[in-house]
C-alpha cells in the first residue's frame, strides 16, 4: 500500500520550547538586542541534578565576552523557575505572545 503524503496541516501556535536549541538562539539574540552586547553567546541545555525529583528542571546561559551573563532555569521546556535577570525574560515572553 502507497504511504500518504499530505501538502496541508491544520493551523498550530508554535510553542517555546528552551530544550530545542532554535529558542536558546533566539533568546539570546533578543538579550543581545536588549541589553546592547555586541558577541554574544549561549550554552547547551543541562540537566541541574541527577535527583529523580529533579527531573525536567533544566538551566542554560547567555553570555559576553565581558563577563555579562544571563542564566535561566527552567522545567517542562518553557516554564521559567528562576532567572537572574526576570524583567528580561517577562519581555521576551511577553513579545512572543505566550
Amino acid at each position: 500500500m502507497a504511504k500518504k503524503y499530505s501538502s496541508n496541516w491544520d493551523a498550530k501556535r508554535l510553542i517555546v520550547s528552551f530544550n530545542q536549541k532554535q529558542w536558546r538562539q533566539d533568546f539570546a539574540s533578543f538579550v543581545r538586542e536588549k541589553k546592547f552586547w555586541d558577541i554574544t553567546r549561549v550554552t547547551r541545555s543541562r540537566s541541574i541534578s541527577n535527583n529523580p525529583l529533579d527531573r525536567g528542571i533544566k538551566s542554560f546561559e547567555v553570555y559576553n565576552q565581558y563577563g555579562g551573563s544571563v542564566k535561566v532555569t527552567y522545567q517542562d521546556d518553557n516554564k521559567i523557575i528562576d532567572s537572574t535577570d526576570d524583567e528580561i525574560i517577562r519581555k521576551y515572553l511577553q513579545e512572543k505572545g505566550v
